[in-house]
């Protein structure tokens, strides 16, 4: 009877305040796509030089003297410093490897466009790296090895802790972005 009403409360507690498992599209069975996940242990990078490199940025955005990469798709490389700055912003900073097709690039713009009318910061950006697909967000960096459907699909899924309003292909209330 006390091991039912301990299993009871379990899953009481899991129900309110979830299991910690990610928000976005469901897996498709026996899919696998290519991506792994690392938590990073500085939030942005697992480099002591890098953290240096984004408080004295931040000092310098704080100042007035420098400006956050506005979200959205660009094919233009962007300045690694404040592009990797916005993830202390709560941005979700998505690289593509510099040279991939236009066809390739396709679900990332549309991405980048339903992440801007959902209101969620997404800033999706070409860079010279061996890897299709990087992204990062509050601590955790995936990567990804190509830029198909699958990838795709957990790129949503990884943006969507953030901003649950991208997960799927539903058009949730519009996300809220945390204060700069």
């Amino acid at each position: 009877m006390l091991a039912g009403i301990v299993l009871a409360g379990f899953a009481l507690a899991a129900a309110v305040l979830g299991t910690g498992g990610e928000a976005g599209p469901a897996p498709v069975a026996g899919e696998r796509d290519g991506c792994t996940q690392q938590a990073l242990r500085f939030g942005y990078t697992d480099d002591g030089a890098v953290v240096e490199q984004q408080e004295a940025y931040e000092r310098e955005l704080v100042a007035g003297g420098a400006d956050l990469p506005l979200p959205g798709f660009t094919t233009r490389a962007l300045d690694e410093v404040p592009a990797l700055h916005t993830v202390t912003h709560a941005y979700v900073l998505v690289h593509y490897r510099a040279g991939l097709p236009a066809s390739e690039l396709a679900p990332l713009r549309a991405l980048a466009g339903l992440a801007g009318a959902q209101k969620a910061p997404v800033l999706v950006a070409p860079r010279d790296q061996r890897e299709p697909l990087v992204a990062l967000r509050d601590g955790v960096r995936l990567t990804c090895d190509g830029v198909g459907p699958p990838q795709v699909r957990r790129l949503r899924a990884f943006a969507a802790t953030l901003y649950p309003s991208l997960a799927g292909d539903r058009r949730g209330p519009p996300a809220q972005p945390l204060p700069r």
